[in-house]
């Protein structure tokens, strides 16, 4: 049910409507809900959402966020009541649904870097961008990496995000692909990673010659056949184009692997990004 009420006030105040009204939506544990309500009418507007009939401190906007949401907050009751100096109108009351996570955390992507003694592993997790995140107790857990190469970890670091982790490692032989093995590994939701789940990367090459040694990442690598290129770039990496060596540049983010151009379009510039 709408409401309007009309509230005494000077003759050239433009009593609110609602033109958008909240929707009842369905969100995953630990994401988040979102409601919006949008009026017209003469301002200034006074926001206040209501969750359950109860006021809810600090929602005084045009919109509401819920993050992150729990089983407990299934079939939570939201509505809000806006007022200006002569009218007063009551939103729809509308329901927040909550589904159990049952999605795995996933291994994205993993980078070494210039020590030679590091890998950044980036895991998607969750069902909703800026999920849980990973289960701090499990993804800090040395044991539950192992790399090829005989390359020991000794030390696993889960950044604030909850989605990067930081390995370190015993000294990587520079320009050698290695891969990484990941298990039991758990997310916040009680998830586990898929046994075994792998990612492979190259460590960063030493520049012939450097003196002091200089490490740099991996190139990108072009091949050719008739009027066919084909790019590569390191795993772990982005791929990003430029029609000028000096930019802008610009991340081809779905590419596909190898990258295909032909003799016949402008010369473009291409280079790996490693983020993070």
């Amino acid at each position: 049910m709408v409401t309007l009420l009309r509230v005494a006030g000077a003759s050239d105040c433009a009593p609110l409507a609602i033109t958008s009204q909240p929707q009842s939506q369905v969100v995953l544990e630990n994401c988040s809900g979102n409601f919006f309500v949008s009026v017209r009418g003469t301002g200034p507007y006074s926001y206040q959402w209501f969750r359950d009939d109860h006021p809810v401190p600090a929602a005084t906007n045009g919109s509401y966020t819920m993050t992150p949401v729990s089983l407990a907050d299934n079939g939570a009751r939201i509505y809000a009541i806006i007022s200006n100096d002569c009218s007063k109108a009551i939103s729809l009351e509308v329901q927040l649904y909550v589904s159990l996570d049952v999605v795995p955390p996933r291994v994205l992507r993993s980078r070494g870097d210039s020590s030679l003694e590091r890998v950044i592993v980036t895991f998607g997790v969750g069902g909703c961008v800026g999920g849980p995140g990973l289960d701090p107790s499990s993804a800090q857990e040395p044991f539950n990496y192992s790399l090829t190469g005989g390359i020991i970890v000794s030390n696993a670091l889960l950044e604030p995000n909850g989605t990067n982790l930081i390995l370190t490692t015993s000294r990587q032989v520079p320009d050698t692909l290695y891969t990484l093995t990941i298990q039991n590994v758990r997310d916040r939701s009680g998830n586990c990673i898929p046994p075994a789940s792998q990612t492979t990367f190259p460590s960063w090459v030493m520049v012939a010659g450097s003196n002091p040694p200089k490490i740099v990442p991996p190139s990108v690598i072009q091949t050719r056949s008739g009027s066919d290129i084909w790019i590569t770039w390191p795993n772990g990496s982005f791929l990003q184009v430029a029609t000028d060596l000096r930019g802008p540049r610009h991340t081809l983010l779905n590419a596909d692997y190898p990258y295909a151009v032909t003799v016949e379009e402008p010369a473009q510039f291409y280079r790996a990004l490693f983020d993070p």
